[in-house]
């Protein structure tokens, strides 16, 4: 049997970083908590990090106060608070970090999490300059400087990834603090969360196979394991999530 160092290593802790804004009170949060208990069982504890709704019972989730103090990117203050997380005294080395507004079409282990690439980073593909969004070009500049740090250490800078930014992610506490320590994203733009942590610890990712949106009139649950929704398919997506998960979880007063 596993001694208990064994078993402390095994132990795996679920953390969501929350804004404030919602534009309708938090029930992506509530109905992510619901799915959490039901799909993800080898979650030990749950912190929120960040704004907690009055109907989270706090007796089950530990509440992180913590606020949002960049604004000139909004991934500076992802990372801010899941440092802060990381930081806190007792909780494990494996953290599965969630979004709100992604879930699970069913139950899950730890490796069902592996980290997802999208394409490959190289310095002349032109998708990226393509994109329409600021985002795009931070995502780039965000790969090209893991290419300069490779080329550094003498690493294959080859290996740089697109990684999937819209399911749950594996997180190792003590790289995650390296990592964070390493971009500053106090001051820097270069930083979008998934693909620069996934890169600097140079995670064995496997290609995307299982992750889809939902759609905006969609009526049915989508049959990947991993959905994520966006603001124009929020109906959609409630609509589906509540006969999903009909009844209250632990984690709601």
């Amino acid at each position: 049997s596993k001694g208990a160092s064994a078993l402390e290593d095994d132990a795996v802790d679920a953390v969501f970083v929350i804004g404030t804004g919602s534009q309708n009170g938090n029930e992506e949060l509530r109905f992510a908590l619901r799915n959490l208990e039901r799909q993800c069982k080898f979650v030990r504890n749950v912190y929120i990090c960040g704004f907690c709704p009055e109907w989270v019972d706090r007796s089950k989730v530990r509440h992180l106060q913590w606020p949002d103090r960049f604004d000139h990117a909004k991934d500076a203050n992802i990372i801010d608070k899941l440092r802060h997380a990381c930081e806190v005294r007792g909780i494990a080395k494996k953290i599965l970090f969630c979004s709100d507004d992604q879930f699970q079409t069913r139950e899950c282990e730890w490796e069902d999490f592996r980290p997802r690439y999208l394409r490959r980073y190289q310095s002349n593909d032109r998708w990226y300059e393509g994109r329409e969004r600021a985002w795009h070009t931070r995502l780039m500049m965000t790969m090209e400087r893991d290419v300069g740090r490779r080329q550094f250490l003498g690493l294959e800078a080859c290996d740089v990834f697109y990684y999937q930014p819209h399911m749950w992610m594996q997180i190792d506490r003590d790289m995650f603090l390296e990592y964070a320590r390493m971009c500053n994203y106090e001051e820097r733009t270069d930083t979008i969360i998934a693909s620069g942590y996934f890169n600097f610890a140079d995670v064995d990712g496997v290609p995307d196979f299982d992750h889809e949106f939902m759609g905006n009139n969609q009526s049915s649950m989508p049959k990947s394991t991993h959905v994520a929704y966006h603001d124009g398919s929020y109906e959609a997506a409630m609509s589906a999530l509540r006969k999903m998960f009909p009844g209250k979880c632990r984690f709601e007063l």
